[in-house]
């Protein structure tokens, strides 16, 4: 993970966790922590933000990021992601609300906290990274083989690990039988 997205995802964290919001890492940045890792600049973060959280979450990032207040809020009522962006390194944060995937309010009662070049993350567990690369990939028509390949990746590293019933349950409940077996696939070559 380049140190850019490290230092720029422990400020936005430190500012959720004053805000007092439960927040997790996603996304690439996540798959390549439990996974092969690989280079981005984006960094995906569901945070269960309320309304009256924002202004303190746009004070306490300061004047070095790109954060409309309104829009957030916005965003939270109406359930879609926003972004916000720190200047300096231009590296981007899609903010999820924890209804943007159907297991995100369990996924934040999974998240592991790491601590990263002394800085302490909280990151989506393996087994909701790849439900919602799964899931992503079928939102995207099935097309996106970085999906599949980020998905193979964690497999690989998390074999031994996987909580294969949660998994399971899951995979089941979203119908990703088919897209999970082509990703074991392709973590098995």
């Amino acid at each position: 993970m380049p140190d850019e997205v490290v230092a720029v995802a422990g400020v936005i964290g430190s500012a959720l966790d004053t805000a007092q919001a439960k927040w997790f890492i996603g996304g690439s940045v996540a798959s390549s922590r439990w996974g092969r890792p690989r280079s981005t600049y984006d960094i995906d973060i569901v945070a269960a933000l309320s309304p009256a959280m924002v202004p303190r979450l746009v004070r306490d990032l300061g004047h070095a990021w790109y954060a409309d207040p309104q829009m957030i809020i916005r965003a939270i009522a109406s359930g879609r992601p926003c972004n916000v962006i720190h200047q300096d390194t231009q590296v981007k944060v899609d903010l999820y609300g924890p209804d943007s995937m159907p297991m995100d309010h369990e996924a934040l009662g999974r998240r592991r906290s790491e601590v990263i070049d002394g800085i302490r993350l909280w990151f989506a567990s393996p087994e909701d990274v790849i439900l919602s690369k799964l899931l992503w990939h079928r939102l995207g028509g099935g097309v996106s083989e970085r999906q599949i390949s980020d998905v193979a990746g964690v497999i690989e590293q998390q074999a031994l690990v996987l909580d294969r019933s949660y998994l399971d349950r899951w995979i089941t409940t979203l119908d990703l039988r088919q897209t999970w077996d082509r990703a074991c696939a392709t973590a098995a070559r």
